[in-house]
């Protein structure tokens, strides 16, 4: 995996170009400067074709391990049906790639041990989109909880 610095972007992959990748995970990115969208990955060839046109981003495939292995990639979004979860969750670990995986993170409990012991063996970071953890409202909550207010 790629040392990261402040001189160097994050390189993100969204892997499935669907509304929800859309409408909420590329705006997310684009707000942070941090951060670049490098490639995408979507069943769907014509999809793809637009996001990569529209998205102005210079990788494209239909193949997530592709994805996966290329090497401005850091982390990937991944945003498929259910049933695709871990064999992309567990690839993309194994490539040195951090991963956020929409919900559910799989179809059963050995299929998130699977990808939980991926991401531990390739020392990455794996976390389901969670997204309403971090906004203010909920982070208010967890204070005034903590608090006992």
């Amino acid at each position: 995996m790629p040392a990261l610095s402040k001189a160097r972007k994050v390189g993100v992959a969204f892997i499935g170009t669907g509304a929800v990748t859309a409408y909420h995970h590329l705006p997310g990115l684009r707000l942070d400067p941090r951060a670049e969208l490098v490639a995408v990955c979507d069943s769907d060839p014509e999809i793809l074709k637009k996001r990569q046109s529209e998205w102005n981003v210079e990788h494209a495939s239909t193949d997530p391990e592709v994805v996966c292995g290329l090497e401005k990639v850091d982390a990937v979004v991944i945003a498929t049906p259910n049933d695709t979860h871990r064999p992309i969750a567990v690839a993309a670990a194994k490539a040195g790639k951090h991963v956020m995986c929409e919900k559910p993170l799989g179809l059963s409990d050995p299929e998130v041990g699977a990808m939980y012991e991926a991401a531990r063996d390739a020392g990455v970071v794996h976390m389901a989109a969670f997204t309403y953890r971090f906004a203010p409202s909920m982070r208010y909550l967890r204070h005034l909880l903590k608090s006992g207010a």
